[in-house]
């Protein structure tokens, strides 16, 4: 039995309404309300988990939105760093002051890598995690996760949010082994260590942020696409990576000898703070 999309998600029982909204990432109330009322459409990613989530509707979304049942089609067998970008991050590091220049090429590889590895907007995550270190020991011992970029379902926008992650996550890996470390598609994710809160998520890397054999932490990409990581995708994070460097202080780089990370819980896993939960969704 077939249904139409909207009627369907206005006659849910509230607790019903709580479900899909869990299962579609934890958003919003009014953003439900909005796709009700047509003032608002949702992602393609989103239509496409609807058409998951209740297959009786799938009908229904398809005919609203064709273009979001559309086979992907960008799947590089290469990418470059364009030039003139190449160009913009060097003038950046040699004419802007310290402090400004960390700002400017920090968000410009957010940006620029968004573009070229999800150019069609199916949803993609990037969240750095930046060594911390512990006055007492004098050792890094964790990594502190504060900001975040995005497309799809995370709309081209900055994500704030403060956590700290450690051993545990994909990121403490990269970061003590001083190389990427990629989780393919959901099952690795569910059933490997490290690993992350599925939510949105279908595969993941790490990717650490280097500068003279020193580490200062690691780029966290995750994309809603299963088995998104092809070599072309790890070969530009990595690169980006190296470029996200440039944006950093050198007193941010630590040597192998200065790496104690320990195994912490996030703060969504702390304190069971829903606003938490949603940002920590990305990162565990």
């Amino acid at each position: 039995m077939t249904g139409d999309w909207k009627l369907w998600l206005k006659h849910l029982s509230p607790d019903q309404k709580v479900q899909v909204r869990v299962q579609l990432g934890n958003i919003h109330a009014s953003t439900l309300s909005q796709w009700i009322n047509g003032k608002r459409k949702p992602s393609k990613y989103y239509v496409q988990w609807m058409a998951k989530i209740n297959p009786d509707v799938a009908e229904s979304l398809q005919e609203d939105f064709p273009d979001a049942f559309k086979e992907a089609v960008d799947e590089p067998s290469e990418l470059n760093v364009p030039r003139s970008y190449l160009e913009d991050i060097i003038r950046d590091r040699a004419t802007v002051a310290e402090y400004v220049s960390q700002y400017t090429i920090t968000n410009k590889v957010f940006e620029q890598l968004c573009s070229q590895l999800d150019p069609n907007d199916y949803g993609l995550v990037i969240m750095p995690a930046i060594c911390k270190l512990d006055p007492e020991s004098g050792y890094v011992t964790r990594l502190q996760v504060t900001d975040g970029y995005g497309t799809g379902p995370w709309k081209y926008q900055q994500m704030e949010c403060s956590y700290e992650v450690g051993m545990e996550s994909l990121s403490g890996n990269a970061v003590s082994r001083l190389r990427p470390i990629l989780l393919l598609h959901k099952n690795a994710i569910a059933t490997h260590t490290p690993t992350i809160n599925i939510g949105l998520i279908e595969s993941a890397g790490a990717f650490p942020i280097l500068l003279r054999g020193k580490v200062a932490g690691a780029l966290f990409i995750a994309s809603v696409r299963p088995n998104f990581f092809n070599q072309a995708r790890r070969d530009i994070c990595e690169l980006y990576a190296y470029l996200y460097a440039l944006g950093m202080f050198e007193d941010q780089f630590y040597s192998l000898d200065r790496l104690q990370l320990q195994v912490i819980a996030t703060e969504c896993t702390q304190d069971g703070n829903d606003q938490k939960q949603e940002d920590c969704e990305y990162v565990r």
